[in-house]
């Protein structure tokens, strides 16, 4: 499954779109200097295959996508309304979400399904 980061490597304009006026901002002009040398570094075939990979997986009762089934680039907080969760994932019709864009692992039981936001092996925003 893609993200945001493999989509800023393959299509650089992402961060732009993402960013918007705050590109100018000295960590939007870190993130592009070590994207260019991570492109360099990967080479049009690697890109290629990360443009391949699916916004989201099904499998099973699960239904997985990096931060919402709209966009690689935002995902609901931890503190999203219920409603909010039920009107990004509900779609899918599976009784499981997940995903991970805000590095904050949680679990949230709803009416008719759960979802969960696995975190990260890096940079956790849990304070672990």
């Amino acid at each position: 499954m893609v993200g945001n980061t493999d989509e800023l490597l393959f299509r650089p304009a992402s961060l732009t779109d993402f960013a918007g006026q705050n590109l100018r901002h000295p960590i939007f002009t870190a993130i592009e200097e070590i994207a260019a040398a991570t492109r360099e570094a990967l080479g049009a075939e690697r890109l290629a295959w990360l443009q391949s990979l699916p916004r989201i997986h099904i499998d099973g009762p699960i239904a997985l996508v990096h931060a919402s089934p709209e966009t690689r680039w935002r995902g609901p907080s931890e503190t999203a309304i219920d409603a909010d969760l039920e009107s990004l994932f509900g779609p899918h019709k599976k009784p499981i979400a997940v995903y991970a864009h805000i590095h904050r692992s949680y679990i949230r039981r709803l009416p008719r399904m759960v979802v969960a936001n696995t975190g990260s092996v890096s940079l956790c925003y849990d304070g672990d």
